[in-house]
């Protein structure tokens, strides 16, 4: 996975001098990498990655990275934080960081894809809790996946993918810890 720079958002060029911010490692739960969500905490970058060590399931593991000159997130790979858990997005609140993502197959085989949310403080952020009691977006048999969140004028809104056929905004209260 590479870094890309623009001063316009129309022209990208290359960044980190042309080297992988993360690399796979076969054999491991990096073996594969989706979709990654990246939160700067100081001069330390979080990251969480839908990964799996091979194509038949997934799950959010962790990487971090001191900011500096060259970036890669390869040699602080670590395990499995979120399992059965992918696409992640990641915030900030209230001294927490706040992944939203999808869960899949974790309570039974019948799941589909949804959404919830997990946190986790950045001096312990290998240690995830998932709160469903917080945030739980599922329709039976509906696949409910991809989150990306903001908060404007006092609001939440998050955008979802609603059966992989379309897009669905909601808006609610903010997202609180």
């Amino acid at each position: 996975m590479y870094l890309y720079s623009s001063k316009d958002q129309k022209n990208w060029i290359p960044a980190n001098g042309g080297e992988p911010i993360v690399r796979q490692s076969p054999g491991t739960n990096w073996g594969h990498i989706w979709n990654v969500a990246i939160l700067p905490v100081g001069n330390r970058w979080h990251m969480l990655a839908e990964t799996s060590i091979s194509l038949d399931r997934m799950d959010i593991a962790y990487s971090y990275v001191d900011f500096g000159e060259k970036i890669d997130f390869t040699p602080n790979q670590s395990g499995v934080v979120i399992q059965n858990g992918g696409n992640p997005e990641l915030i900030m609140k209230e001294g927490r960081m706040i992944a939203l993502h999808g869960l899949y197959h974790d309570r039974s085989s019948e799941d589909a894809w949804y959404i919830t949310m997990s946190i986790a403080s950045p001096e312990n952020p290998l240690k995830w809790t998932t709160r469903r009691d917080k945030l739980l977006i599922e329709q039976k048999g509906i696949h409910i996946a991809d989150p990306t969140y903001i908060e404007f004028n006092g609001k939440g809104i998050l955008g979802i993918s609603y059966n992989q056929n379309r897009v669905l905004m909601l808006e609610g209260p903010p997202i609180e810890p």
